[in-house]
């Protein structure tokens, strides 16, 4: 779709365009590598890694401990089309945190 709609000009879906596309057949069988599966270290042991991280990456913020009981109200409105923006907003406030993109100023 990204590429029929660049080719268009707009956003366009690739059978809509007036050209041939090759058909990818299905393989017969699907190839598992189970070698990219490793399950996790015992927890002593995982405490030991350091976290990986870029010189751009911003330490997460140090937080306080949670109470034992929250008493706050909950308002959740679904509708169609619910993005994942729509479950955890993109932007300068969170972007830092997930990847190497340079931190904002506080």
């Amino acid at each position: 779709t990204a590429t029929a709609s660049a080719l268009a000009g707009t956003i366009a879906d690739p059978r809509s365009l007036d050209m041939p596309y090759p058909r990818i057949a299905e393989p017969a069988q699907m190839v598992v590598n189970r070698d990219v599966f490793v399950p996790p270290l015992p927890l002593a042991e995982a405490r030991l890694k350091p976290l990986q991280k870029t010189d751009n990456t911003p330490a997460l913020p140090e937080l306080t401990v949670l109470p034992d009981t929250l008493e706050i109200p909950v308002l959740l409105v679904t509708g169609d089309n619910v993005s994942t923006d729509d479950i955890m907003p993109a932007g300068q406030r969170v972007m830092p945190y997930w990847s190497s993109v340079y931190a904002s100023a506080p």
